[in-house]
């Protein structure tokens, strides 16, 4: 199976996080009413307020809801009566450099056939659950609507940033294994230098031996040829003396 370098796995990674998103985030803005809306009855029974409905969990949504809003605020969500989350006296600068209270319900929709499906009912007040309505607040409405409309969006966003994240993780750990390995394969080079010369050392040695050693068999090979030279000059002599031994006795007799 062919490995491909960590950084191409990552490119090819976050392109990938980035076209899901593509499918996921709805073209068509989705489709955001105003009106009046169930409150907390021992506050203020209903107010004025924009519904959405998304696609997620109830849970899911309640945490994207309150995520993005402490995001956005550096403050933290609370939880009051029946469901309702808030967080008051805040600035949501996407929707307004105004001091204002933001208040969210977020109920499932029963719905058996599809993915788990959420309405969320955010509520924009001056204070004392005053509620602002486009009559009044034409800019800060629209301004809610189109942060509701994006929510999506954030989402997946947030999701690929985090994606991007574990994936430069996933990264470094391989540029540490990269590394390791290239160190590993550095003294592997070097440990093979040092056996080819040690080995190029040890072939000196050995055609060294083996010259002495021809030079010794030569050696060894004369002195046999002398010795045979030598033997066979006293097998003569000694042929020749005792010719010479048996012509005398010969004439002697």
């Amino acid at each position: 199976m062919k490995k491909y370098p960590a950084y191409i796995l990552l490119f090819f990674g976050i392109l990938s996080s980035t076209l899901f998103a593509q499918t996921l985030v709805p073209k068509v803005p989705l489709a955001v009413r105003e009106g009046d809306f169930e409150f907390v009855k021992k506050l203020k029974a209903t107010g004025n307020a924009l519904s959405m409905d998304i696609i997620g969990s109830e849970d899911a949504v309640t945490a994207m809801m309150t995520n993005r809003i402490q995001e956005a605020t550096g403050g933290k969500v609370k939880a009051l009566k029946k469901g309702i989350y808030g967080l008051e006296g805040t600035v949501l600068e996407a929707i307004s450099g105004n001091t204002y209270d933001y208040y969210f319900r977020v109920e499932e929709i029963k719905d058996k056939e599809g993915p788990a499906k959420s309405r969320i009912t955010f509520f924009v007040s001056l204070g004392n659950y005053n509620f602002l309505d486009s009559g009044k607040y034409p800019s800060e409405i629209e301004a809610s609507r189109i942060w509701l409309q994006r929510m999506l969006a954030w989402q997946r966003l947030k999701e690929i940033a985090e994606e991007e994240k574990q994936q430069q993780l996933v990264l470094q750990e391989e540029e540490k294994k990269q590394l390791v390995f290239t160190e590993t394969e550095t003294k592997l080079a070097e440990e093979q230098q040092k056996l080819n010369e040690e080995i190029r050392k040890l072939q000196e040695k050995l055609d060294s031996l083996n010259g002495k050693l021809a030079e010794n068999k030569k050696a060894i090979q004369a002195n046999e040829e002398a010795k045979t030279e030598q033997s066979k000059k006293v097998l003569e002599s000694k042929t020749q003396l005792q010719k010479l031994l048996n012509e005398k006795t010969s004439i002697q007799r």
